[in-house]
């Protein structure tokens, strides 16, 4: 090989060892920076939608260390990033809320517990919107008269920069005025469903409102208004200003309209169903003048057939005028109206001829002899 090729081939191996020895010094700083353990700063926020005034949660529970011996301790937060810490803690949560709508970039550096301590920051874009209107009306009066006015005011609705306004006040799917403020008179007794969209200029942002407005008729305020005979099992009630017939509900009290039976309830098939035959004084009898009735005296248990008679009190015991009084053989026991018997007669005559007088009475009893219920 001549002499001259070997300063170059020196040259050469020269020029590969130095490569050789920056390549190798390269890796081991380079591998050095990679095997070094720092935090890992990691955040998330929620509602995702933000707008102004609305509280915000900013959660940095997902940061983590390359060195599991390693912790983070520390969470310092600029939501803004305005150069001032609105947040220092030692937990990986906090609250803020944003007071006017714009595109924010929010900040978070943590730390971990190596001495010295290591940290690492993370960014996010937040973009608050203009918060939504709030519909909100009022109606005057509420209930309204059938024929009368009734005034609408949309001054406590809310929301950002001018709000349009459009109402439904009869109820029928469609927007009949679009001022704040307006008012509609009434032909109709009925609920009418009221509806109030407040309209956001400029963000598209809206919001719907409904009420009911209630409107009565004019034949009564209450129910003691109305006519109190609706006849059996029925009632009226005054609902919406108008007097309305109605069901009496099952138990209801009713008169049957029979004075032979005892009054009774509605039933479930709103009939006023008939009672026991009439027996006030509830001795099993059934009042005299109605069928079957024998009780002459239904004010009085002690008084009805099969009753012994007692003598002198004045009173048909068993309601049998022909029945013999006892102690006066042959004689009856004679009443006038009540069940009660005329007044035995005195004097000498009477104790002398008591048949007589007893006869006597029995057919002026007999001609003038009414059995009551009272």
């Amino acid at each position: 090989m001549p002499e001259t090729e070997t300063p170059h081939r020196d040259r050469i191996a020269r020029g590969l060892v130095r490569s050789c020895c920056l390549a190798a010094t390269a890796l081991l700083v380079c591998g050095a920076s990679v095997a070094r353990a720092v935090p890992d700063a990691c955040f998330i926020y929620s509602p995702q939608s933000v707008v102004a005034g609305q509280s915000v949660t900013f959660d940095g529970s997902c940061s983590f260390d390359d060195e599991p011996a390693n912790t983070i301790v520390r969470w310092q937060w600029d939501f803004d990033r305005d150069g001032s810490i609105d947040a220092d803690d030692a937990h990986p949560t906090a609250v803020f809320s944003y007071a006017t709508p714009a595109v924010y970039f929010a900040r978070l550096d943590v730390w971990n517990d190596r001495d010295p301590a290591q940290s690492d920051a993370y960014n996010l874009v937040v973009q608050v919107a203009h918060p939504p209107p709030v519909a909100c009306f009022q109606m005057t009066p509420n209930p309204v008269v059938v024929g009368g006015q009734v005034l609408f005011d949309a001054s406590c609705s809310t929301g950002s920069g001018s709000l349009s306004y459009l109402w439904d006040v009869d109820g029928d799917g469609l927007f009949d005025h679009l001022e704040a403020a307006t008012q509609w008179t009434y032909t109709s007794v009925g609920p009418v469903n009221v509806g109030l969209r407040v309209i956001q200029t400029g963000g598209g942002l809206a919001d719907l409102r409904t009420e009911v407005l209630e409107v009565w008729g004019n034949q009564c305020a209450t129910t003691s208004d109305c006519p109190a005979d609706a006849g059996q099992c029925q009632l009226y009630e005054c609902n919406l200003g108008l007097c309305e017939l109605t069901s009496a509900a099952p138990g209801t009290p009713c008169e049957d309209g029979d004075d032979c039976t005892m009054d009774t309830a509605c039933d479930a098939d709103q009939l006023c169903a008939g009672g026991a035959p009439t027996d006030l004084d509830g001795d099993g009898f059934v009042v005299t003048g109605c069928a079957d009735g024998d009780d002459c005296n239904d004010a009085s248990a002690a008084i009805h057939p099969g009753m012994t008679e007692i003598p002198f009190n004045h009173l048909d015991d068993d309601c049998n005028l022909d029945t013999p009084v006892p102690g006066l053989p042959g004689a009856c026991a004679s009443v006038s109206e009540g069940g009660r018997a005329p007044d035995w007669p005195t004097g000498l005559l009477g104790f002398l001829t008591p048949g007589l007088a007893i006869a006597g009475l029995a057919v002026r009893a007999r001609r003038g002899r009414q059995h009551t219920d009272g």
